[in-house]
């Protein structure tokens, strides 16, 4: 078995022969559980439950702005679905810690510039 920190040795055999799915599933719930309790901490709306049984690697929060912010993410690299008031960030076994440490720097950022509690 590979592990999925490691890189994939025979990139032309299909990933879904090489990964295990087991630790595909609790590689990602950790992530998008890592990126919901960052969310929390800086108060943001989060609408994604907190037990892992009840998610995937869909995180998301309510925001009224959901567009214009996910615009403004996407200036920064940063990419997310934005609408019908909430931003949606959707993390998989392509994304690591440092994706999530980014998308939450560059939230941190935008709520300096605006100078609100909310961005």
């Amino acid at each position: 078995m590979v592990s999925i920190a490691e890189p994939i040795a025979k990139p032309a055999t299909p990933l879904r022969f090489i990964l295990d799915r087991r630790e595909v599933l609790d590689y990602v719930l950790a992530l998008s559980g890592e990126l919901r309790e960052g969310l929390v901490e800086r108060g943001f709306p989060v609408i994604t439950p907190a037990s892992g049984e009840e998610r995937a690697g869909n995180v998301c929060f309510l925001e009224p702005q959901a567009q214009d912010i996910a615009g403004q993410l996407a200036r920064h690299g940063v990419l997310v679905w934005g609408g019908e008031g909430r931003i949606r960030v959707s993390t998989h076994i392509y994304n690591d810690r440092e994706d999530v440490r980014r998308l939450l720097d560059v939230l941190d950022s935008m709520r300096s510039r605006e100078g609100r509690a909310g961005i």
